[in-house]
């Protein structure tokens, strides 16, 4: 594995070495531009005339070294980004804080964007940011309505393994904008042509649905808006139950950069899509999230009420049932400050606050004092990030920085206080209360030119929370205890004017009990040729491959997952006022997986989730000013 290291490392370094030239790049999905590259963060300009959807932020987001996973259909997906990953890693849209509701996180925040209304992206790694976790964060930013008419279309087809349409429409005038999205489709197939019934124990192929409807405002120096998301019948094969239905409401508020939020999300999972001689048990969980938020130029203040009752009852004659507070009551309160300040060619962001947190432990003080006594139902935590950025003037084609992060932050609400009796012989699922603060010190450089890129970082944890096993009172446990762990990793990049490369790799460690690092993704690399324009089009072939992930936590069931390789052929461009793309993916129907853990327990299903097979994509958007 060392030697694997040192060979992408040097391989990099040679890249690095390297002089080509750079042009801005188009994509099957979007057209996008990079303007530039700095050490703690990367910006993505999506802008007006973008091509995006929901499933495919992969495409967009690799540059980056951030990783989707796919969880189950469509739009199912979850953030990993060297050696972080679920709510590690932060999501904010205009600097409001997004929360799930869903223990499992089937609603994962980066499910709510609204691709009409995204401007640009901002992938930050510092953790002196505003809004920054473990892993750092991840900040859409909405586009400003225009005053002059405009009205756009998009609509998406896919065809073959995938059969989903997906459209949406948006009116803009005099700074106001209206924007509908409507997305319906059904089970993918994989490779080898089978589909969740088969594969996965689904009573039929059910159509999920998604719709959003969202206002936003601009006036003078007022800035509002209000949205609302519902989705239905959504898949999970990797865990025992699915969506039902999901409905989130937010509206937003700001005056001069200072802003007033909210979000409420109401979520229904459980397991009648799945065929009844596969779920003996039937499962139920009902979660419901309040966050409300107020952040400015200098302060991010936010207050989160998470609430999840859980049921679980035989499916067959008198059973037992047992009713669960699976998140009694959680509730947080955050407040902090920040600021920049420059000295020479070094830069300082700076981010200080506290967390207080609290859950109501009499509904399950039972459970947790058997393997913790005595445990707290509240807890404050102070916070703080500080990130020393150091970026000299070398020439005009060549920028480098080196950056030292240090952050304490508070442990997640669901590894403090989630709380989940199962039936007989079954683990239960406990929060620890005393666990102790997370303290990253990261290192990070990055070497840019005009057409390469090369970072290298490293971050070592302390108190990192991880999932354990544990057996107390005759009773076993999948609760959560600090451990020390070890991230290194190499993003890098090089493009010419047909060819661009990238490549990301992680290598994680829990020192603690000296085994792999759980839910850390292989080795991989996207690979595109594009052909010359030839009126406003252009074809390209783009290759993906990953490699076998060999370090695995036995410990916690984890299991191998091999190599895989995948083709996409496509084409896109622009005629008139409308912007054209035509995809192949998977064109040699590979039959693969990437790489997935078995730590969603309790509700794990054990089975891999397959990716689609051949699917065909079509994808149309149209644009009118005046």
């Amino acid at each position: 594995m060392f030697k694997r290291i040192l060979t992408v490392f040097f391989a990099c370094l040679y890249l690095f070495s390297t002089n080509v030239i750079s042009q801005p790049l188009t994509d099957s999905i979007k057209a996008y531009t990079l303007p530039e590259v700095e050490v703690t963060g990367r910006k993505l300009l999506i802008g007006n005339s973008a091509l995006i959807g929901k499933d495919n932020l992969d495409n967009i987001f690799n540059k980056a070294g951030i990783e989707l996973i796919r969880k189950g259909v469509f739009f199912a997906q979850d953030l990993y980004s060297e050696g972080f990953k679920k709510g590690e890693i932060a999501v904010n849209i205009d600097g409001e804080q997004t929360h799930c509701a869903c223990p499992n996180r089937m609603d994962a925040p980066i499910t709510r964007i609204n691709p009409l209304e995204i401007f640009s992206v901002y992938t930050n790694k510092s953790s002196g940011e505003p809004g920054s976790k473990l892993g750092g964060s991840l900040n859409f930013y909405r586009a400003i309505p225009s005053d002059n008419l405009k009205i756009s279309a998009f609509f998406s087809q896919l065809a073959g393994a995938q059969n989903i349409s997906d459209a949406a429409l948006s009116f803009e005038k005099t700074g106001q904008r209206v924007s509908l999205h409507y997305i319906r489709g059904g089970e993918y197939t994989n490779g080898s042509g089978e589909g969740f019934t088969k594969l996965y124990g689904y009573k039929e192929d059910k159509p999920f649905q998604l719709a959003e409807l969202s206002y936003f405002g601009n006036l003078n120096n007022f800035t509002y808006g209000a949205s609302f998301l519902y989705s239905e019948n959504i898949a999970f094969p990797y865990l025992q139950m699915d969506e039902i239905n999901n409905r989130v409401y937010s509206a937003h508020f700001s005056f001069k950069g200072n802003k007033i939020y909210f979000s409420y999300t109401d979520h229904l999972m459980n397991n009648d899509l799945r065929v009844q001689a596969t779920m003996p048990v039937k499962m139920e969980t009902h979660a419901k999230n309040l966050t409300v938020g107020l952040t400015g130029s200098f302060y991010d203040f936010y207050f989160r009420n998470w609430n999840a009752e859980n049921y679980l009852m035989q499916s067959t004659g008198a059973g037992m049932r047992i009713d669960n507070n699976m998140l009694p009551e959680v509730k947080f309160l955050s407040f902090a400050l920040f600021d920049k300040f420059n000295l020479s060619n070094l830069s300082f962001a700076v981010r200080g606050g506290a967390v207080l947190s609290s859950s109501d432990e009499s509904l399950v003080s039972s459970l947790r004092n058997n393997i913790f006594p005595g445990a707290k139902d509240s807890r404050f935590f102070p916070v703080f990030g500080i990130n020393a950025l150091f970026s000299p003037a070398i020439s005009e084609d060549i920028n480098f920085g080196a950056a030292v992060d240090l952050l304490l932050e508070h442990p997640e609400a669901e590894a403090l206080y989630i709380a989940v009796r199962r039936m007989p012989g079954r683990p239960l699922w406990s929060g620890n209360p005393d666990l102790s603060q997370p303290f990253k010190a990261g290192l990070r450089f990055s070497g840019v030119t005009e057409n390469l890129r090369l970072e290298l970082f490293g971050s070592r944890v302390w108190n990192f929370v991880n999932q354990v096993k544990k057996t107390s009172n005759n009773a076993n446990y999948l609760t959560y205890e600090n451990n020390d762990v070890l991230m290194a990793g190499v993003n890098a990049g090089v493009e010419f004017p047909y060819f661009e490369s990238n490549l990301t790799y992680t290598y994680a460690q829990n020192l603690t009990n000296d085994e792999p690092l759980s839910e850390t993704p292989p080795l991989r690399v996207v690979t595109k040729i594009y052909t010359p324009e030839i009126g406003n089009f252009r074809m390209y072939l783009r290759h993906t491959y990953s490699d076998a992930q060999l370090r695995i936590d036995l410990s916690l069931n984890e299991t191998t997952t091999p190599a895989y390789n995948k083709i996409d052929l496509g084409i896109d461009g622009t005629l008139d006022n409308f912007i054209l793309s035509i995809a192949a993916e998977n064109i040699l129907n590979a039959n693969y997986y990437s790489h997935l853990s078995y730590l969603r327990d309790p509700f794990a299903s054990g089975m891999r989730v397959y990716d689609p097979g051949l699917t065909l994509r079509f994808n149309v958007k149209y644009i009118f000013t005046k």
